[in-house]
């Protein structure tokens, strides 16, 4: 039978050791993970008379919104290198991608917070389940993304064999957020209505439903969004647009591993305190 060990040195008195734990927890959080994802995927659509439509229609509600908008000249957006339903389209489902991934890692444990309170599960299986739903909403929509650049001709190029990857970085800028903010947002349900708010506003400064402006205020603050590159960066590899990506591309990615990394690190640091308080 094996044994457990409680000592009252801190984790970080033995790095090696914790780093140790650390990957052996995210190993075996892989089969527990699929069979999580499995439960709440059946269990979440089942529930709901549309079912799997919802998918879609959240992001497609908002992208008809604003192409009716552009369309009946309420608003101008200015123009676009590729037609504006497929710019608005891609934006709104990468965005989508992104909003789910920065809620996703607080989402999960604050859902099971009856299992990390009571049962010794890593976390990270909860995470990575969640992670897989993500995944499998965003090859759902690029089916209809690639249904609208069929319908407008919009030709496709190399570059699309770039695209897994900047939507890996997509998810992975998403999911170093989530986890930064999630022991504190444990704690404090603030924080995940927070968060919303802020993706609200944040929503208006990304280029999602119009191009960087040429000059202003307001194109200063997009330019310098770090959400800027990775979006446009992706809209180019899913549209045959641009191959290169800026050098902010490569500055926000390397910045993601960074925080991913110390934030899940620092999470496991504050794990015991955080079952101990919720418990409570």
């Amino acid at each position: 039978m094996n044994q457990i060990y409680y000592s009252p040195q801190p984790e970080l008195s033995e790095p090696k050791h914790f780093l140790k734990l650390a990957l052996l927890d995210l190993k075996i959080s892989k089969p527990i993970a699929w069979q999580l994802f499995r439960k709440n995927f059946i269990s979440q659509y089942r529930q709901n008379f549309l079912g799997y439509l919802w998918i879609f229609l959240p992001p497609l509600a908002t992208a008809l919104i604003w192409i009716f908008l552009f369309y009946s000249k309420i608003i101008y957006l200015g123009s676009t290198e590729i037609p504006y339903p497929i710019y608005v389209l891609t934006g709104v489902f990468l965005w989508q991608t992104f909003t789910e991934s920065v809620t996703c890692p607080l989402q999960q444990l604050l859902f099971s917070k009856h299992l990390i309170t009571k049962f010794k599960i890593p976390h990270e299986a909860l995470v990575i389940a969640g992670l897989g739903a993500i995944l499998f909403n965003l090859l759902a929509r690029l089916i209809i993304l690639f249904l609208g650049l069929f319908y407008f001709q919009v030709g496709l190029g190399w570059n699309l064999l770039l695209a897994p990857i900047g939507l890996a970085v997509l998810i992975l800028t998403g999911i170093s957020i989530g986890v930064l903010l999630t022991p504190l947002g444990m704690l404090y349900q603030d924080i995940l209505n927070g968060i919303g708010i802020v993706l609200n506003a944040l929503f208006f400064l990304t280029p999602i439903i119009y191009p960087i402006p040429q000059n202003g205020a307001i194109s200063r603050m997009v330019s310098l969004n770090p959400l800027t590159p990775i979006i446009n960066s992706n809209r180019n590899w899913l549209t045959g647009g641009e191959l290169m990506p800026d050098l902010s591309f490569f500055i926000v990615v390397s910045v993601s591993i960074i925080v991913f990394f110390s934030s899940w690190l620092f999470y496991r640091l504050a794990k015991p305190y955080i079952i101990e308080r919720i418990s409570s």
